[in-house]
């Protein structure tokens, strides 16, 4: 063993630059392996860490030909589970009950500590149905009043335990006094303490909850579809009859549908369009997974790459030693524990970064936590490809390179082999390969997500600031708004209901045998003129219609479709006052929406300003606005980032293999390149000498990756109904920055072999 370790160091000493090259590559994979894998662990093992998610559904529900939506009437959900045998049992929540945001600690008797936490409304059934597990009080002494339940999590930072005091707001006070969602007013008693959900669970952010009692189940209410049910079936019981049990429960619910879908799935289940479910994609999950085992097979092949280099440098060693009586086992223990050694440096320095990365910026990119202890299959396989990698890359070359005959001690021939040569262009090339894909792959979902933020969604987006504003400031009204007007840089300021960027109302109605859902919201009567959305008909709304119900505007769309000009009715909308061409204001990827916007002024707390070009607040203007657009596509920048950061570490981890390949590669040609200097080669000759076989790789390489980019790139486009055209100038721009890089990196360690005197090289053979 002593003589193993001893021959370990001696090869890092003696080989710093490539061991540390290699060293270096493995941690980065071993990295990037790790923090990809728990987020493919996240998306794959979605909702299954509650107990029974095997039998566990959620109910989805639309409204003849519409979309589908986690979300469902409670009059006719009870209806239909209560009168199914098959259901075990089955609970609803409402994740933004009270629409409050916030709950208050007293800390003392005037001073309280906020949190900003929203509050839940829960059915008690959903205690079992998602087995809620109590850790302090008892949880189902929700049913009494003034009681909330919380997390474990919040009750620690918040201080608080069963049966201590929590304040919650008086939303029931809103219309009197819209700042009185922000004044703790409800004293609420902590009746139970749960265990934290697992993060990649539909119920991770439910943090407090109460007793959603009847609500939504009484007066006009029973209709809206606001909840989203659990239903937790028998063993054995077909999730199939749902659709036939709800016509029964509901005879006259006409085209209506439902059906369950099992929690497991509704991740991937992409006909969802509404419910506050987390949703991915499966070409997505797949495009993560395809890159950490390609950056693996990299680092693989770098490390392969690296003891095979080695084999001309050290056969002669080798065979001396079997000369003086070594015998063959000794010497291949040796290198598998040279190589053991190396691989278990990386993993080391690995798990450190494993640690640094769980507050990093890369923690903004993925859904999932980063913590070991949160992501032990991930770890696991970290560890099971440190044993794979440590015996693949080097049980091979230590059997290879001892199964010479010692003969072979003073001719060092492996290297200029046609073996040698082909072992090593091989490695290379799936390197390069990989290398060209990812860049042409992170490339082409850049060229993407910059369509889709500067996609035309049919208003100026330039200079435009938003914000969302208190109770108190939205009741000011006509004050604030000449306030903000005052200001020299402000050019003009509107007002929204709800913030119309992705988060409109939807209404919904019959007519004519068609169903319609539209979306809609109350705006100022200038709305369209800040926002740069021009009507392509009538004249839209004056300062006159506000709260007087004169009308709507609608988009070009919705006009068509349903026959209507301006001055008709349409119903229960009201008359046409304006057609708008149309307007994208959600996710570019889906497809056009009916709109419609009223006039109103009554608790407009979204704000839209329009600043001058040029202004001072440019920069704040240009930063709020591309955020806030930003939003929508949230998912599709996370996984081009992802993708982004790990194509370019790949391509750093192979360009390690390439200069390590070189390295080797000149110190046994260092006779070869003596000889030519000698007859009178130049130094520039030398050097392209060396270059064009590398570009001869990367262009043969480039050949092999440009289509397998292309299939990646499409398959996953396929998902967007709004699409970038992907310019051929992606995929040679890919060519010429892995050529270049190359070649640069060849040039560089060619130079000094190629300037080395000739009488020293050829006087020391």
């Amino acid at each position: 063993m002593k003589i193993a370790i001893k021959n370990f160091l001696t090869t890092l000493r003696r080989y710093k630059v490539a061991s540390v090259l290699n060293i270096a590559g493995m941690t980065l994979a071993f990295l990037a392996f790790y923090v990809i894998m728990s987020q493919v662990y996240y998306n794959i093992t979605y909702n299954r860490p509650i107990k029974d998610s095997d039998r566990t559904y959620i109910l989805v529900t639309r409204f003849a030909e519409a979309d589908w939506m986690a979300l469902a009437s409670r009059m006719d959900a009870e209806n239909a589970l209560s009168s199914w045998p098959d259901v075990e049992c089955f609970g609803a929540i409402l994740k933004r009950g009270m629409g409050s945001e916030y709950v208050w600690v007293r800390n003392s008797e005037y001073n309280y500590d906020r949190y900003d936490y929203k509050t839940a409304n829960i059915s008690l059934p959903l205690l079992d149905v998602l087995s809620f597990r109590t850790v302090e009080g008892d949880v189902r002494r929700l049913s009494e009043p003034e009681t909330v339940i919380i997390s474990e999590s919040l009750a620690e930072r918040m201080g608080v335990h069963a049966g201590d005091e929590v304040y919650l707001p008086d939303m029931g006070a809103v219309k009197d006094d819209p700042d009185a969602g922000r004044k703790p007013a409800r004293r609420m008693t902590v009746a139970g303490i749960y265990a934290d959900f697992a993060p990649n669970t539909m119920m991770s952010d439910v943090h407090i909850a109460m007793d959603a009692g009847d609500d939504h189940l009484t007066g006009e209410k029973r209709y809206w579809c606001n909840y989203t049910y659990y239903v937790k079936l028998r063993e054995g019981a077909s999730p199939e009859a749902m659709a036939e049990a709800w016509k029964r429960a509901n005879p006259n619910a006409g085209d209506d549908a439902a059906e369950l879908v099992p929690i497991r799935d509704i991740y991937y289940w992409q006909t969802l369009k509404f419910g506050t479910v987390e949703q991915g994609s499966k070409s997505g999950t797949a495009v993560l997974f395809g890159i950490a085992m390609l950056i693996v097979v990299v680092a693989f092949i770098n490390f392969v790459n690296f003891f095979f280099a080695m084999i001309p440098v050290r056969l002669r060693a080798v065979n001396i030693c079997k000369v003086f009586g070594a015998p063959t086992s000794a010497l291949r223990w040796n290198f598998l524990f040279e190589s053991v050694g190396m691989v278990l440096c990386s993993l080391l320095l690995a798990l450190y970064l494993m640690v640094v990365v769980q507050e990093s910026f890369l923690a903004e990119y993925v859904t999932c936590s980063l913590a070991m202890s949160d992501n032990l299959p991930a770890l696991a396989l970290v560890l099971v490809i440190t044993v794979v990698i440590a015996l693949a890359s080097s049980l091979y070359p230590a059997w290879y390179i001892t199964s010479f005959n010692a003969s072979l001690a003073v001719k060092s021939g492996f290297a200029g082999s046609a073996a040698g040569r082909r072992m090593r262009l091989i490695l290379t090339g799936v390197q390069f390969i990989i290398s060209i894909t990812l860049i042409i792959v992170s490339a082409a979902f850049w060229m993407q997500y910059r369509y889709m933020m500067r996609f035309d969604m049919g208003f100026d987006r330039d200079n435009l600031l938003t914000f969302e504003s208190t109770g108190t400031i939205a009741g000011r009204g006509n004050a604030f708004l000449s306030y903000l007007e005052s200001d020299p840089d402000i050019a003009a300021v509107t007002t929204a209901s709800v913030d119309v960027i992705g988060s409109m109302n939807t209404k919904s109605w019959w007519e004519n045998d068609l169903f319609m859902e539209v979306r809609n919201c109350a705006v100022r009567y200038n709305f369209f003129d800040v926002m740069g959305i021009p009507l392509i008909d009538g004249d839209g709304f004056s300062p006159s219609d506000e709260n007087r119900n004169r009308g709507v505007v609608i988009n070009r769309y919705l006009a068509e479709t349903m026959n209507r000009n301006v001055g008709d009715l349409l119903n229960p909308l009201g008359r046409v006052a304006g057609i708008t061409d149309d307007v994208m204001m959600h996710d570019v990827s889906q497809n056009k929406q009916f709109m419609a916007w009223e006039c109103g002024t009554d608790n407009m707390r979204f704000f839209y300003v329009r600043v001058h070009g040029g202004s001072d607040i440019k920069r704040v203007c240009d930063f709020i606005r591309k955020e806030h657009v930003a939003r929508l596509y949230d998912q599709v920048k996370r996984q081009t980032v992802l993708v982004s950061l790990f194509a370019l570490l790949s391509v750093v981890i192979s360009l390690m293999g390439v200069f390590g390949i070189v390295l080797f590669e000149t110190q046994h040609r260092r006779r070869e390149i003596a000889v030519r200097r000698v007859f009178g080669a130049s130094t520039s000759g030398i050097i392209w000498m060396l270059n064009r076989r590398y570009a001869l790789i990367v262009a043969v390489c480039f050949v092999v990756a440009a289509p397998v980019a292309w299939y990646v790139v499409a398959r996953w486009m396929e998902r967007f109904v709004n699409r970038t055209d992907i310019s051929w100038l992606i995929y040679l721009g890919a060519l010429a920055l892995v050529l270049a890089i190359t070649l640069a990196l060849v040039t560089l360690r060619s130079w000094r072999a190629a300037n080395e005197n000739p009488s020293r090289v050829l006087g020391g053979e």
